[in-house]
Parts: structure tokens; C-alpha cells; sequence
């Protein structure tokens, strides 16, 4: 057997998420998306619904921890609703959920979003995001419950960016490395990085050139390959750098990690012994 078979073995039977557990997913949110289109208001403002986060980005893997359970994103698009400020949209959500008979006792509430909890299963959190159109743009909106105020986002437009990264290497090995390496995060637990933070860090290290290449081949290839760009782009960069939404410069993700956390994936070379 090939390495790569052996990659490729280990990725199916100890990373990847199972098909049955992915169709759970899908069934969950269906009914939570219906729930949502029935429920007072946001029946008249809801737009569309789409899935975000490792779901929405194909890199979602089988929980390491002890738990078991894992969380999935759903950005709930809507258009703006005059009489609201921004902590209306989670808060009367929210309260919608609390009344329901199918999710009252499964509901909270977050800083960006609501979350419905499946007891050993995984949770998924319901994100609302303001689209505001004119003839000249469109602008999304992703409403913090905490400080009451609207932050700018483009969910859509990073999903379509990531998978796009994808698309240069072939064979979806950009996603199979992304899965691996957040394994190795989960599993180990030596470092320490937020999934959208690895997997832009990770997507940033593609360009189209390597769709002309040969060094995402297979996969232990592609990790290779990923793991050396990392590690170039790492050393570089002693100091924290700034890790934004590719498709919105102003939309920060390292809002949350600090230098401890970076430093945690942030190896420094030995020094060299004196000759």
C-alpha cells in the first residue's frame, strides 16, 4: 500500500465526518430553517439561509474530544428591520425559539448568534446577518448581541474564496489538509488556532500557480508542501500578524487569539551553535 492510501484510509475512518452523522446535520437544520420561516417576523424578513463555518467550507472532521459532539454554522440572511437595533435580531430569535415545543429547552443565545444544543450530538448556531442593497452595492451585516452594534461581514464571499483556493491544488487536498491539520490540533492539543484562523492562514498559502504544478500530487504531498509554506510564512512573522476575511480586508478573525495562542503555533527555529 502507498502512503497516500494510507492518508487517504486515515482520512475516512479517523477524520472525516460520516456521511450518517452529516445527513443528521442536514436534517436538523432543514427543520430549524422551517421552524424559522414560520416563526412571528422573521417570516417577512428572512432572505436565505446558508450553511458557514467548516460546514459550509467542506473541512468539518469527527470530533477528537472526549464529548464527542461538534458544532455547525447557518448564516440567517434577512433584510433590515426598522424598528430593531442590532441585539433585536438574536434576542427575538431567541425568544422565538423559547417558545417553540421542539426547541425550548435546547436554546441559547451568543455574543453573533443562537445556539441549539443536541444533548451528545453537536450544536448548531443560527447567525443573523443583515443584507442591505442598493444600485450601487450590497453589504452584509452580522449583528453583535453584547455591544449592540452591526459588524461588517461576507460569509459567502470567503466560502466562495476557500473553496475556490481549493480548486488550484485539484483532487480537494487543500480541504483534506485543512481536516488534517485541525485533527492534529483537537487530538494533540500542542497548539492552539480558531478554524477560520488555520484554515485562511492554510488557504492563503495557494495561489493559482499551483494549479501548473505538481506538489499537492497526492496527499502526504500536499502536506508537505502546506506545512513548509506555513512554517515559511510563520517565521517571517514573529509578532501576531493580522488575519482577515481575504474577501473583506476589514473583517479581522484574530479578534480573540493573542500572542500566547500564536506563539503556540509559532516554532522558532534553534539557534545555530558558534562555529
Amino acid at each position: 500500500m502507498k502512503l497516500a492510501e494510507y492518508f487517504n484510509a486515515f482520512l475516512v475512518n479517523v477524520v472525516n465526518l460520516n456521511q450518517t452523522r452529516i445527513d443528521t446535520l442536514k436534517a436538523r437544520v432543514d427543520a430549524i430553517v422551517m421552524a424559522i420561516e414560520g416563526f412571528d417576523v422573521y417570516s417577512e424578513i428572512l432572505i436565505d439561509t446558508t450553511p458557514q463555518g467548516s460546514w459550509g467550507h467542506r473541512t468539518i472532521i469527527k470530533p477528537a474530544g472526549i464529548s464527542g459532539s461538534f458544532d455547525a454554522d447557518v448564516v440567517a440572511f434577512v433584510t433590515p428591520h426598522d424598528g430593531w437595533a442590532p441585539a433585536d435580531y438574536i434576542d427575538h430569535l431567541y425568544d422565538q425559539f423559547k417558545s417553540h415545543g421542539t426547541y425550548s429547552d435546547k436554546v441559547t443565545r451568543k455574543t453573533r448568534c443562537v445556539t441549539i444544543q443536541y444533548a451528545n450530538e453537536f450544536s448548531i448556531d443560527v447567525v443573523p446577518c443583515i443584507r442591505r442593497s442598493s444600485i450601487w452595492e450590497t453589504t452584509e451585516w452580522i449583528v453583535n448581541r453584547k455591544d449592540d452594534i452591526e459588524e461588517q461581514a461576507n460569509p459567502d464571499g470567503y466560502t466562495e474564496w476557500f473553496l475556490q483556493q481549493n480548486t488550484y491544488v485539484g483532487n480537494n487536498q487543500l480541504l483534506k489538509v485543512v481536516r488534517i491539520l485541525k485533527y492534529l490540533r483537537d487530538f494533540k492539543l500542542t497548539f492552539s488556532a480558531k478554524s477560520i484562523v488555520l484554515t485562511t492562514l492554510v488557504g492563503q498559502r495557494i495561489s493559482w500557480f499551483d494549479d501548473l504544478g505538481n506538489e499537492f500530487a497526492d496527499t502526504p504531498t500536499a502536506l508537505r508542501t502546506v506545512i513548509k509554506r506555513l512554517d515559511a510564512y510563520l517565521q517571517q512573522h514573529p509578532d501576531m500578524p493580522e488575519v482577515a476575511n481575504p474577501k473583506l480586508p476589514s473583517g479581522l478573525f484574530t479578534g480573540k487569539w493573542d500572542q500566547d495562542k500564536y506563539s503556540s503555533c509559532h516554532s522558532q527555529p534553534a539557534p545555530r551553535k558558534p562555529a
